[in-house]
Formats: structure tokens, sequence, C-alpha cells
């Protein structure tokens, strides 16, 4: 199946695909081929096998969307700047996935905050790993690397979280304090820079902290 044409409009947005979407239907799965929408310069672009069996593989790519366009789906009253990216494959069953992510902002700013962040997401054999990067003018402003040997059995995911085992670090050699007077009307005054150091550890239901 071949769908040509794509137009869904959003209030003052207007998606549409650029390249024709193919939908195949096979004795074994289901194929969703070069799924792709635009807006001006941002972009949603997938593809999906779907396998009778419960296995699944899909990529979806996201570039240059509006965080101000986002936050605003949420709340009406957000006023962000700035772009996200986004990259992230997943495979595997509901029983057994597999997954890997990386979602990045560029140009960032709300209220006096301008800083970009970036997550690094990662899931295999019971390995799950995370990093964590605000990025500012002078480079990384705090850093955040996480490790856990988790099941993520979707079908038992609430007790299985408890049991998982983890190791956290974060660390910042200076978070600017100054800009948390636009956030808070009950902050007069606020200067200085936050040092963290620290480590966590055990399980989600039994952790340790250090720092």
């Amino acid at each position: 199946i071949e769908i040509s044409k794509i137009r869904l409009e959003m209030e003052d947005t207007e998606l549409v695909n650029r390249d024709s979407i193919l939908l195949t239907v096979s004795p074994g799965k289901l194929i969703v081929d070069s799924f792709n929408l635009y807006y001006k310069d941002s972009s949603a672009l997938a593809d999906a096998s779907i396998y009778y069996d419960g296995n699944v593989e899909g990529r979806v790519r996201l570039s240059n969307l509006s965080l101000n366009d986002i936050l605003k789906a949420i709340n009406p009253k957000a006023d962000v700047e700035g772009a996200l990216s986004a990259n992230a494959d997943v495979r595997g069953t509901m029983a057994r996935p597999q997954f890997s992510a990386k979602l990045d902002t560029s140009g960032l700013a709300y209220k006096d905050f301008k800083d970009d962040i970036s997550l690094d997401l990662s899931y295999l054999d019971r390995n799950l790993n995370m990093k964590f990067l605000v990025t500012g003018d002078s480079g990384v402003i705090l850093q955040a690397d996480g490790r856990a040997d988790a099941d993520l059995d979707l079908n038992n995911l609430g007790e299985n979280i408890k049991k998982a085992s983890f190791n956290l670090t974060i660390s910042s050699s200076g978070v600017d304090l100054s800009p948390l007077t636009s956030i808070s009307s009950e902050i007069d005054k606020s200067s200085g820079l936050l040092i963290l150091d620290v480590k966590a550890s055990g399980s989600f239901d039994n952790p340790s902290a250090t720092g």
C-alpha cells in the first residue's frame, strides 16, 4: 500500500509528507517504510517491522522540533526557546526489549536559563545505561552517569524495577544559581555556584547515597 499524501492540521501548524509512505502486509509481519512528516525545517521519520510473533524492529528520527510547540501542547502558557532532535532504535519483544535512544537540544532557553541538554539511553541483556549532560558556553556544567542491572520485562515492569540494582554518579564543577530569581517570585536574590559530587547505589526500593 502506498500513501502518497498526508496532511495533518494542528491549530496553526500543518504537517505534510514529502515522500510516499509504504505499508506492506506479509504472512509474517507488517512493515511501515519511509514514514515521514515535515513542518518547515522540522521532521519526523520512522521505519518499523511488526512481527506477528510479538517481535518489533523500529527506528525513529526527530529533527529540529520546536520545544515551544511541544510544551504548549501540555501547558499553553509555556514559553521556551530552542529545538529538540532525537534518535531511537527499538527491537525485541514486550518480555525482552532492546533499545537505544539519544536526545539533544539546541538553543534551549527558559527565562534566564540558557543551557543545552543531552541524554543517552541504552538497554541490552539487563544492562541499562544512561548519560545526561547539561552544557553551556564554557563546556559541561553538569553530568550524570548511571548503570543498572534491570529486567525490563514490560509485563511485570513495576516489580522488576524495585529489584533492579544501580549505580549513579552526578557531578558538577559549578551550576550558576543566579537565574533562580526568574523562576520563583519567592526568591528575591540568588548568587553563587552549586558544586555537586553525588554517588548513589543499591536497589530502587533500598537506595543509598553519599556526597
